[in-house]
Formats: structure tokens, C-alpha cells, sequence
């Protein structure tokens, strides 16, 4: 389930998100979608290419600033 927390009007965060839930992201009225998650971080994450897929596919711009453990 999609579990979004609002930090104020323009940035809201997210664990881990899955490619269905962009169009929702998209629906709730989101515009850009920013992957802080590195590749490979977990198993079984999504890669982060299936995930800027999904972003486009729903009309949503898609960044990847991977920040892993050590910044």
C-alpha cells in the first residue's frame, strides 16, 4: 500500500514505492517523482529503471539522486 507522508505543500515522501502506484501518484496529482534509493540496496526492490518506466508512462517527470547509506 502506497503510504505517503506530506512534509509541506510541494514535498511529500514514501517508502519503497512499486510501478502500480504511479498512476495513482499521478491521479493524487503529483508531477515529478525523485528515487533517492540505490540500486541493489534490497532484493527485493524494484530497479529503479522499471520505476522511471512506470513515472513516464503515467506522465510523470522521474529523477534518480541515489543516496546510500554512507550520503
Amino acid at each position: 500500500a502506497l503510504e505517503l507522508k506530506r512534509i509541506n505543500d510541494a514535498v511529500s515522501v514514501s517508502p519503497q514505492i512499486a510501478p502500480d502506484d504511479l498512476a495513482t501518484l499521478k491521479q493524487l496529482g503529483f508531477v515529478a517523482v525523485v528515487n533517492n534509493r540505490p540500486d541493489g540496496e534490497s532484493p527485493d526492490q524494484t530497479p529503479g529503471a522499471e520505476i522511471r518506466a512506470a513515472a513516464e508512462a503515467a506522465g510523470l517527470a522521474y529523477f534518480a539522486i541515489p543516496l546510500g547509506r554512507d550520503g
